[in-house]
């Protein structure tokens, strides 16, 4: 899953706030590219949330509280 535009294979992407809206949209849009993302947010539920649709999706994904 990687993105023809960035290749970010072998990087982390740390996203405050990913857990929803343009955060979450950005913890997509790194993992396309092939980076690995922790999903930084006060909600432990919606980023356990965000990290299984990430890895649904083939991604590598933490969640951080």
């Amino acid at each position: 899953m990687t993105s023809k535009l960035f290749d970010l294979a072998g990087k982390v992407a740390i996203v405050t706030g990913g857990n929803g809206g343009i955060g979450l949209g950005m913890a997509r849009g790194f993992a396309d590219a092939g980076a690995a993302v922790a999903v930084v947010g006060r909600d432990e539920a919606k980023s356990a949330a965000a990290v299984a649709e990430l890895a649904r999706a083939g991604a590598r994904a933490i969640a951080v509280t």
